[in-house]
């Protein structure tokens, strides 16, 4: 389901894309909710169901995401029903 999902926003950046007439395609360059996406991935380890949203921020902000893209990112994934953050907004669990 992660790489149907990750191929949709691909294909949806490329018609973007097509349609600014950007001159070079962003799939050489992930958007930054999919590297988020990718590391939060990495936390959770193999077969991990969730990551405490503290180490993810720490994580994140250590390889350069600011916090505006950390939430548009988990706001991203939220609605496309691939994870979810808990109302206390202290863990991350993916769906």
């Amino acid at each position: 389901m992660k790489d149907d999902v990750s191929e949709a926003l691909r294909l949806l950046e490329a018609a973007r894309d097509s349609l600014r007439g950007d001159p070079e395609p962003s799939a050489r360059c992930p958007r930054p909710s999919e590297a988020i996406f990718g590391v939060l991935r990495e936390l959770g380890g193999p077969g991990g169901r969730s990551v405490p949203l503290g180490r993810a921020l720490e994580v994140l902000g250590a390889r350069g995401f600011t916090p505006g893209q950390v939430s548009a990112a988990l706001g991203e994934y939220e609605a496309l029903n691939v994870l979810q953050v808990n109302p206390g907004r202290s863990r991350i669990t993916f769906v």
